[in-house]
């Protein structure tokens, strides 16, 4: 396990998994490994023959991100067949969430700030090549965001992405939540349709920027997809009533630029365990962007 300091200076609690002939560096062990790095000099420039240092295998990298009220412990339905495809595997505790730092979740404001101090760590990293992205809900909106700005983040880093159950628009989402409030509460209130909206969402929005430091009118996957140009899978469930595929998950996949399908599951819901045809699915469409089967070739004898 590996803890990383983020841009607003909280602590995230990270994952990695790999295949076993492989070390993968804890920050947590960094300055003992660098004092024995430094010991090893010491004693190799006092040898009259010395030896090649061997360069660590790279391999590419499965980041997962989670679901709001949720942690890092997600990945693990999806761990073993990301595993067999001969990538490493990431997973963290969004800040707010798990044991990592933070009081709120933001729903993809301040986590794509998360996933930038993934990226860059991994990229330091002598053991991860080209990194993909796998995220559920929240963590799906997160990737959108990431990718769809590229004034702040490097999209050109992500060699592809999983997008489970994203919401389109936070302020819609809110708007489409308030609705159904409404329908069942109807014979409660008499004020207009319209008018108990923009009440309750004002409402809303005020109480977020105060709480959490953000506006929803912020976290809009839908306005960062005509720029994202990563090739993405869609992922929707036909009975999710809490983000509606036809409003959210379709138009986000028409508005998307770049190389995209989008499946349909049908009887499953929002939070219900995904099939293992999806997984199946989901891990060759990244074995394709990760050029796995590439790698095994060039390194076969």
């Amino acid at each position: 396990d590996t803890s990383l300091r983020t841009e607003r200076g909280l602590t995230l609690e990270c994952s990695h998994w790999g295949p076993a002939e492989i070390v993968l560096p804890s920050s947590k062990s960094e300055e003992n490994d660098r004092d024995d790095d430094h010991d090893d000099e010491e004693q190799q420039s006092t040898s009259q023959q010395p030896q090649q240092q061997q360069q660590p295998k790279q391999l590419p990298c499965v980041i997962y991100m989670h679901g709001n009220s949720s942690c890092r412990l997600e990945v693990l339905p999806q761990l073993t067949h990301l595993l067999a495809m001969g990538t490493s595997v990431v997973a963290f505790d969004f800040c707010g969430s798990g044991h990592s730092q933070g009081q709120h979740v933001s729903l993809g404001y301040f986590e794509a700030q998360d996933l930038q101090t993934v990226v860059q760590h991994l990229r330091q990293q002598q053991t991860v090549s080209s990194i993909a992205l796998w995220g559920r809900s929240m963590g799906a909106a997160t990737a959108l965001l990431f990718a769809g700005n590229s004034s702040k983040y490097d999209p050109s880093l992500i060699a592809g992405m999983v997008l489970d159950s994203s919401f389109a628009d936070l302020t819609q989402l809110f708007r489409e939540m308030v609705g159904r409030v409404r329908s069942n509460t109807c014979s409660l209130s008499r004020l207009p349709m319209n008018l108990m909206l923009s009440i309750a969402l004002r409402a809303i929005q005020r109480s977020i920027q105060k709480q959490a430091g953000f506006s929803p009118r912020h976290v809009s996957p839908i306005v960062h997809a005509p720029h994202c140009f990563v090739p993405a899978m869609f992922v929707a469930a036909e009975q999710d009533v809490m983000i509606p595929p036809e409003t959210h998950a379709q138009p986000l996949s028409e508005h998307y630029a770049g190389d995209k399908n989008l499946v349909l599951l049908q009887d499953c819901d929002h939070n219900a365990p995904r099939p293992k045809f999806l997984l199946d699915s989901a891990c060759f469409f990244l074995q394709q962007c990760l050029q796995l089967n590439e790698l095994s070739s060039s390194s076969s004898p």
